[in-house]
């Protein structure tokens, strides 16, 4: 009886062993209702929990799955929206996929021992620590909204790329770092002070907006998107071999920005307290830049993406100045309102939006392209002892040099040094001198060829050595104002020589000028001869290509001396360079100005030195200009630039060529601009330059027709100063149409000086011109003319009266 008794409770304990014991009834239900008690016993064996793989609960009212570790063999388990209030389910070996996600009461999440897990979503709970450590298959972790203030990730590693969402927790730090290859890690709205992530590679995005983070380092993490909005951030690390879709850095504490040579597609750096930012080599698409307390925003270096590139720099309230010039052709947008005094673009670039209406738009902040381009640099040279280029030769200042490319063809000048630059992008390019006798030299070499297959900053360097062929002398002078002619004022000039042959020459130039109206005051360089009205200047070893010149100030007769100056009075000069002897072209040995009287006067001006009528006849040939600039500020001008748009159907472009420039410069051509760039000039207060140069006009003009120029001169980075309209017609001596042969009498002719005029009616105004029908003198309502500082020979002389005129040759004795 007592062995049977025995027996009896033996049994009994091996039987209830075998059923798992699960506390919960509805979990225990549910299991039932699913089929899993397969002897329906109304208990769930532990045989029959080991037959089960993947078990689901969605929306039910259970409060425990206390029994589930018996289910060794589950590799899916959802517990999705129950009661739970924890969740054990350490030591499922087998278990990969875990959703467990709104049980808004679960506080605890044991997973030690899953060592298959590798999918685990467990947001919207009550979780206040969770500890992933030892699941090496780990892949996917959600544990978003939840209340975690420790959160351990030690040994994570994935391989294939995961996700780690940890978003809407209140979790101070976090170590995720040496956790492989991720696709997302997703700390957003947390407290989080610090953040490693140190050798994670995150491949597609990380958000860390709304933490309390001071500093980010991502130096070594190619992460492709980046969310650290609304932080504490002072600084942040980058790393520079990524490619960043976006970059959002908005609503932090940055006072520096460094993101030179990435590439960042969207940027958004608003709401920081930025004063500088570095985008040189970045490449970028759009930029979100307001908020900030910038002054200087310098997009020049950057490098579009697209053509098209979008910036938003509103409230910035101290922003002064936008470069955004890079060499390509842009669309920029501004909306919103500015205190912009100065925006840098390409000529190219389209502007979009209410542009700032007190900014100066200009290109002229650098002059290099920006953004990539490539080189053709060199040195011009006159072997003037005919042993070849070295050294010891002179360097040829503003010597023109053509660089053509396909259709189009640029055009620069060496330097005062004998350099030039020449700044493009991909293609062949033939260089070649381009210089006005070029017949009387040797060029080596006679053309370049130039490639380039890209545009990756590419330098190269192309030499040309200049030697003479033959003897040929050719001077050529000219005379430039250098300020207006004004009564009882002073007035400058500066008398040019330049060397246009190929032999070095010695001579004189002599100036000669009406020494009744006139008063020699004084000159940059000391006459080596002075008369009554005429000033004369040695010169020796002029080399080919070089100018020289001196500057020359005269005092005006006031209006109450005799003979008196008034405004409308025309004033004559002339010079003469010599030898002319000798000379292939003789005629520009030799040069005649005159200059109208004037009151008020504008110090940025551009005259055509042949004047307001030129004779028909000189139609193909040189017209001389000159124009001046001065410094009107307060300050120094660092950089200073004369642009002149030529009319291409009036002028042949080609022909352009530099005659003298008040300081060093750099002048270039493309297409009809013509741009002298005085950089670091550093003009001062008050202080003058000027440049001269002369084109020819095209040959296909006629009588009645008329050339102009006009300048735009920019003084840093202010709005451009335009000047007057030099306008210059081709006509006869005069324009009026009646001719009144017998209603005026000019007498003496011959003269040795005096010229009397006696009219019917009443005189306008008489003239004086030469042979070639320029020009030299013009008095208003006279009787009298005093030719006697004008040489001996043959003019003309013109009379208009409020009836007609009269022409007639006048000879000086």
């Amino acid at each position: 009886m007592k062995k049977l008794l025995l027996y009896f409770l033996f049994f009994s304990a091996a039987s209830q062993a075998q059923i798992v014991n699960i506390p919960d009834p509805n979990f225990k239900a549910d299991l039932i209702n699913k089929g899993i008690d397969l002897n329906s016993d109304g208990d769930i064996q532990v045989s029959e929990a080991e037959a089960v793989t993947s078990l689901g609960m969605v929306d039910l009212n259970i409060s425990s799955l206390e029994g589930i570790q018996s289910f060794v063999n589950l590799t899916s388990l959802t517990c999705y929206n129950l009661n739970l209030t924890a969740l054990d389910v350490s030591g499922l070996t087998h278990l990969g996929e875990l959703n467990c996600g709104h049980n808004a009461a679960m506080t605890s999440l044991n997973l030690s021992g899953c060592t298959s897990l590798a999918n685990c979503r467990a947001s919207n709970c009550a979780l206040t620590s969770l500890d992933t450590s030892g699941l090496i298959h780990l892949y996917n972790l959600d544990v978003s909204n939840n209340q975690l203030t420790s959160l351990n990730l030690a040994g994570w590693v994935s391989s294939d790329g995961g996700y780690l969402l940890a978003r809407y927790n209140q979790l101070t730090s976090v170590d995720a770092s040496d956790m492989g290859n991720l696709i997302m890690l997703d700390f957003s709205h947390n407290a989080l002070t610090t953040l490693d992530v140190t050798g994670t590679n995150v491949s597609t995005d990380i958000a860390l907006s709304y933490n309390h983070l001071t500093s980010l380092d991502l130096s070594n993490s190619p992460i492709q998107g980046v969310d650290a909005s609304h932080n504490n951030l002072a600084s942040i690390s980058l790393n520079p071999n990524t490619q960043y879709n976006h970059l959002w850095l908005d609503n932090n504490q940055l006072v520096n920005l460094d993101v030179s040579g990435l590439y960042v597609r969207d940027l958004n750096a608003n709401h920081n307290n930025l004063t500088s930012i570095n985008f040189q080599g970045t490449r970028i698409y759009t930029v979100y830049l307001n908020g900030n307390n910038f002054q200087t925003v310098d997009l020049s270096g950057a490098i579009r993406i697209n053509s098209f590139c979008s910036i938003d720099i509103d409230s910035n309230p101290y922003l002064e100045t936008f470069f955004a010039k890079n060499g390509n052709s842009d669309y920029l947008s501004f909306i919103g309102d500015f205190s912009l005094e100065y925006v840098c673009i390409d000529e190219s670039d389209l502007i979009g939006g209410s542009s700032p209406p007190n900014a100066v738009f200009s290109p002229y902040c650098i002059f290099t392209p920006g953004g990539n381009y490539n080189t053709i640099t060199g040195n011009v040279t006159f072997d003037a002892d005919n042993n070849g280029c070295d050294n010891t030769d002179p360097d040829q200042p503003y010597v023109k040099l053509n660089l053509t490319s396909g259709n189009n063809i640029y055009s620069v000048f060496t330097t005062p040094d004998g350099n030039f630059n020449y700044f493009g992008q991909t293609g062949m390019f033939n260089v070649g001198l381009a210089m006005e006798n070029a017949s009387l030299f040797t060029i080596t070499p006679p053309l370049a060829t130039i490639v380039f297959g890209t545009n990756n900053n590419n330098l190269t360097t192309q030499d040309f050595c200049i030697t003479a062929t033959g003897i040929q002398n050719d001077l050529e002078t000219i005379i430039v104002p250098l300020s207006p002619v004004r009564p009882g004022f002073d007035a400058t000039y500066k008398i040019i020589c330049k060397n246009k042959g190929n032999q070095i020459l010695s001579g004189n130039v002599d100036f000669t000028y009406q020494e009744n109206e006139l008063d020699y005051v004084n000159a940059s360089t000391a006459p080596d001869v002075q008369t009554a009205g005429s000033l004369s200047w040695n010169f020796s070893s002029l080399y080919p290509f070089e100018s020289r010149s001196v500057e020359v100030r005269l005092h005006v007769n006031s209006p109450q001396e005799t003979p008196s100056v008034n405004i409308g009075d025309q004033l004559s000069f002339s010079v003469q360079a010599n030898p002319v002897s000798g000379d292939i072209t003789p005629d520009d040995n030799t040069f005649s100005f005159r200059q109208t009287v004037i009151g008020s006067y504008d110090p940025n001006d551009i005259t055509c030195l042949e004047g307001e009528h030129v004779n028909p006849t000189e139609i193909g040939n040189y017209l001389h200009y000159n124009i001046n600039f001065e410094n009107i500020g307060t300050a120094a001008a660092e950089n200073i630039v004369v642009k002149d748009m030529i009319d291409l159907t009036r002028f042949d472009i080609s022909s352009l060529q530099i005659l003298n420039a008040s300081h060093p410069m750099t002048p270039r051509i493309t297409n009809g601009k013509v741009e002298f760039i005085f950089e670091g000039i550093n003009l001062g207060a008050s202080e003058h330059g000027n440049v001269a140069f002369k084109i020819k006009t095209k040959n296909t003009l006629v009588t009645g027709n008329s050339v102009s120029q006009k300048a735009d001169i920019y003084f840093d980075y202010n709005f451009p100063v335009a000047t007057n309209v030099a306008v210059t017609t081709f006509d006869t001596l005069g324009t009026d149409n009646v001719v009144l042969d017998d209603d005026i009498s000019i007498y003496p002719n011959p003269t040795k000086g005096l010229v009397n005029i006696k009219s019917d009616s009443e005189i306008k105004s008489v003239e004086l011109f030469d042979v070639q029908g320029r020009q030299l003198l013009r008095k208003n309502n006279v009787e009298t003319l005093n030719i006697s500082t004008y040489t001996c020979g043959v003019y003309f002389i013109k009379v208009a009266t409020y009836k007609g005129f009269k022409t007639q040759k006048l000879i000086k004795q």
